[in-house]
C-alpha cells in the first residue's frame, strides 16, 4: 500500500510517509489507527532521503505507544 507522500511529526520532526501495509509483517514501524494498525515500511525525513521505517525508528527513538502528529 502507498499513502502518497503524506507528511507527519514524530517530536516535532516532521517526516514524509511513502510505503505502509495493512499487514503488519514485521519489517517496519507498526502504528495503531481507529481501526486496523498499519505498518511504516518507507519513510523520508526532512531534507534527508528516503529509508526504511525501521532504520528511521532507530534514529529517532521511536518506542511502542508513540504517537504520530498531523
Amino acid at each position: 500500500m502507498r499513502v502518497g507522500g503524506a507528511w507527519t511529526t514524530l517530536a516535532g520532526e516532521r517526516f514524509k510517509v511513502w510505503r505502509t501495509s495493512l499487514h503488519p509483517g514485521g519489517d517496519g514501524v507498526v502504528h495503531p489507527t481507529g481501526t486496523t494498525p498499519i505498518e511504516l515500511l518507507e519513510v523520508q525525513p526532512a531534507g534527508k532521503a528516503r529509508m526504511a521505517a525501521s532504520a528511521w525508528a532507530n534514529g529517532a527513538r521511536w518506542s511502542d505507544g508513540d504517537r504520530l502528529g498531523t
